[in-house]
């Protein structure tokens, strides 16, 4: 006997398709669902999910002209209509929708779906995420053309295509791993870059990599202001200096004109000695607040913070950093005759010796006379920004997505630059009493 309620004959437009699990296509309507049974030249034929079990022989037609579905034969009286369950495979579709875009986190975004279908009537038909996931996962792959999007090994790591436009290199040998992007921009102008800043961070680099490692240039500056922005984004699985050097040598490789004059960058000294090896000509120039931090970590760690004679005294010690760089070994033992006689303050003498005055070439790496960058803090706060962007333990796929965006941004902004002469990343000219 069929249901009156859902009689032959009738006919609405309010209905929905979604995939199924077979790979196939599922009609949502006024609560029930239908699986496709045949196409016509007009229309289509569905017949009711639940057929394949011999419950239910209810049928629709979709009508292609009109886009009307029309009832040819009811339901039985036990298969009902189901509103709840048609929204939420709705909802589990627009999720698979979305996340072919958005390569954010999928338990996130599912969390934040179901969120809209928080209430009573729902709570005992909402699948837990972990009995679907599999699924969501799968479609995500699928639209990126890739069997998975997570690695435990980073020599298994693969890159979707769709974030290969920006690929310089994928380096994978020896145990190593090594993948660098850049921007078209960044490309066309390399030749005219001379100038090099260098950070990693670790907080949010995606597993299975250990390090985001970027490399920031100088691009169209004038006499006024600096125009600093992102050339080389890098994934690293350590900060050995073989991985620098081979990094370095595989951007030589691929960028002929990668032909930078000088460095900036903080004090690891694997960084330095692999620049030192594959750019023998370069100079580099150690951050200034770097160079500072350290500095106030040992007194602080020695009590001569807590004083305000010997603070005055540690302060003295980081001013040198402003002085000539032939004049800073005057200023050092004018320093030394009025050293405060205390063991702390020997200990700390000592340490400024052994780290920062005797080591072959290290004065003129943190002496900051007349230079134009003193520190690398427009890296810093590039970094504070991707941190704010990707947390901690992104996905690679949010990675990536984020260095597509970043690129297109800066892109952008280089066009405007170009056209209006208005700087990516400001920072105005020292004032001539700072040059001198």
């Amino acid at each position: 006997m069929m249901d009156e309620g859902h009689s032959q004959g009738l006919v609405r437009n309010n209905y929905n398709i979604v995939k199924n699990r077979l790979a196939g296509k599922t009609l949502l309507h006024v609560g029930f669902a239908y699986n496709i049974h045949r196409k016509n030249q007009k229309s289509s034929v569905w017949v009711c999910v639940n057929k394949r079990h011999g419950q239910c022989g209810g049928a629709v037609k979709l009508i292609n002209e009109s886009d009307n579905v029309q009832m040819i034969k009811g339901h039985k009286p036990e298969c009902q209509p189901d509103e709840l369950k048609n929204d939420i495979k709705m909802l589990i579709e627009d999720l698979k929708k979305e996340l072919t875009t958005n390569f954010g986190s999928i338990q996130k975004m599912y969390e934040t779906k179901i969120a809209k279908l928080q209430s009573e009537k729902y709570s005992d038909k909402i699948p837990i995420f972990n009995n679907i996931k599999k699924a969501i996962y799968r479609s995500r792959n699928k639209a990126l053309k890739v069997k998975k999007t997570q690695f435990k090994n980073p020599a298994q790591v693969i890159i979707p295509e769709i974030f290969q436009k920006h690929l310089l290199f994928d380096y994978n040998e020896d145990g190593n791993r090594i993948i660098v992007f850049i921007s078209d921009i960044a490309l066309n102008e390399i030749k005219n870059v001379h100038h090099f800043f260098c950070d990693g961070t670790f907080d949010c680099c995606p597993s299975p990599f250990k390090q985001i490692y970027t490399i920031h240039g100088e691009i169209g500056n004038n006499s006024d202001e600096t125009n600093i922005v992102p050339i080389f984004y890098t994934l690293l699985i350590n900060k050995e200096k073989g991985t620098y050097e081979m990094m370095f040598k595989k951007i030589k490789e691929a960028l002929p004109d990668f032909k930078p004059l000088k460095f900036t960058l903080d004090f690891e000294m694997s960084t330095i000695v692999a620049i030192n090896n594959e750019f023998p000509t370069a100079k580099i120039h150690g951050c200034f607040v770097h160079f500072q931090n350290a500095v106030y970590r040992r007194a602080k760690s020695l009590g001569l913070l807590d004083h305000e004679e010997t603070t005055q005294y540690v302060k003295l010690c980081i001013c040198l950093a402003y002085l000539p760089k032939d004049e800073i070994e005057d200023g050092w033992l004018a320093i030394m005759e009025n050293s405060i006689p205390d063991d702390k303050v020997t200990k700390f003498n000592d340490y400024f010796v052994e780290q920062w005055l005797e080591p072959v070439n290290m004065i003129e790496k943190w002496c900051c006379h007349k230079e134009k960058h003193r520190t690398t803090n427009l890296v810093d706060a590039w970094n504070h920004r991707l941190k704010n962007h990707l947390g901690t333990n992104p996905s690679l796929l949010s990675f990536l997505e984020m260095v597509r965006i970043d690129i297109s941004t800066y892109g952008t902004a280089q066009a405007r630059l170009k056209a209006n002469n208005i700087p990516v990343s400001r920072r105005r000219a020292a004032p001539e009493r700072m040059k001198k």
